[in-house]
């Protein structure tokens, strides 16, 4: 959900009585009881995932068994904000053509101890022997926040979010590794308190949600081996999208981001990751602001109408199914009285990997991250995080 940052909610929360968002809260037992349901339900949910795990471990020590282009994999998260979250993942991997990169369509569902929904459909194609992308997603969901620091406030908070979304970016390559496009953007994210009190203070906040619709040009350089496990190369990305009340969005305004991914191979087994990104929204509704990204944080929960992290990972592989990952990585939040001086989000955590799929480099990803304060996650996904 769409937050304000410290110095701008500490003026809000006097204004709308913090003692409302406390009585807002659930009781201790209440809280006490949710969260032994969410360790009981993340260590279920761990166990479910180590069998799966051990079938495909089974499943590749049999040399006959020929690969399906047919995906199916668990996913598995637990954030302070959102509890303990399930799901999976369908899809299919090809070759559109035999010059090309794989690509994968795919659907996914998830549902969350806070009784969350989302669901999601996305592509990745690739044709013309890698000469034209396409990127597309079409996102919905109903879900419920449990802050227990609403903003940096200290005080806990529950919301209700309505998100639907649809991205698509296309691009073709221009010369040698350059490639340009365009893409669209759609948004609409309604959010609402758990009751009266809760609304008010939402709406003395601005947090109301936005509609959004834009579109603009994207600039890409590309000279990574691999579109989805890449050993070595660059890829640097930059994009501008101008939101306008004409496409059938609510608010006029801008946004602007920067992309940079670098991979050393620092012998046959193991690879040096790094990923610098940076994001702005000029005259932007507070809904629609940067956010902290990093794995262990929830994202929407730190905003300001910029942000700009680094982060560095490094990969190693066992064998030709399995592999474990090691990063660290620090964010930082700019404009509205927020700069890289005042505060920065840390991060370090580690993964194991197990490659089902090593024609086409997809894996299963299974991570724990940490920040700062009780910004925590265990993450089941799939792909490398970039």
């Amino acid at each position: 959900m769409p937050v304000l940052l410290d110095s701008v909610l500490i003026r809000s929360l006097h204004q709308a009585k913090p003692v409302a968002i406390t009585a807002s809260s659930a009781p201790t037992v209440r809280r006490a009881a949710q969260c032994l349901l969410a360790r009981r339900l993340r260590t279920g949910l761990f166990a479910l995932c180590t069998t799966w795990a051990s079938a495909c471990f089974a499943q590749a020590a049999n040399p006959t068994h020929a690969e399906s282009p047919w995906l199916l994999v668990p996913t598995l998260s637990a954030t302070p904000k959102l509890g303990s979250s399930i799901g999976g993942m369908a899809g299919y991997t090809t070759r559109l053509d035999p010059g090309s990169s794989y690509s994968l369509f795919a659907v996914t569902a998830n549902y969350s101890s806070s009784h969350s929904r989302t669901a999601s459909a996305f592509a990745q194609a690739y044709w013309n022997a890698d000469r034209d992308h396409l990127m597309a997603a079409a996102a919905f969901g109903r879900i419920n926040n449990e802050y227990e620091d609403f903003l940096g406030s200290g005080y806990p908070f529950a919301t209700t979010d309505e998100l639907k979304a649809l991205w698509l970016r296309y691009t073709m390559r221009i010369s040698g590794p350059w490639h340009a496009g365009a893409q669209l953007v759609y948004g609409n994210y309604t959010i609402s308190g758990t009751d009266s009190n809760g609304d008010l203070i939402l709406d003395n906040l601005g947090l109301t949600g936005t509609k959004s619709s834009g579109l603009g040009p994207v600039l890409e350089y590309d000279t990574r081996d691999s579109k989805t496990m890449p050993q070595q190369g660059t890829l640097a990305q930059v994009s501008a999208t101008l939101f306008r009340q004409g496409l059938g969005g609510s608010a006029d305004y801008e946004g602007y981001s920067a992309n940079w991914r670098h991979y050393i191979a620092l012998n046959e087994r193991s690879v040096l990751a790094t990923r610098l990104m940076a994001t702005w929204h000029a005259d932007a509704p507070k809904a629609a602001w940067s956010s902290v990204t990093l794995r262990p944080y929830t994202r929407g929960q730190y905003l300001a109408p910029g942000s700009i992290s680094a982060e560095t990972e490094w990969r190693v592989r066992f064998g030709s199914r399995y592999g474990a990952t090691v990063f660290a990585g620090v964010a930082c939040l700019q404009g509205a009285e927020q700069n890289c001086g005042t505060k920065l989000y840390p991060m370090v955590g580690a993964g194991v990997q197990y490659l089902f799929r090593p024609e086409a480099g997809r894996l299963v990803n299974l991570s724990v991250a940490k920040g700062s304060g009780s910004n925590v996650a265990l993450l089941l996904k799939m792909g490398y995080e970039y």
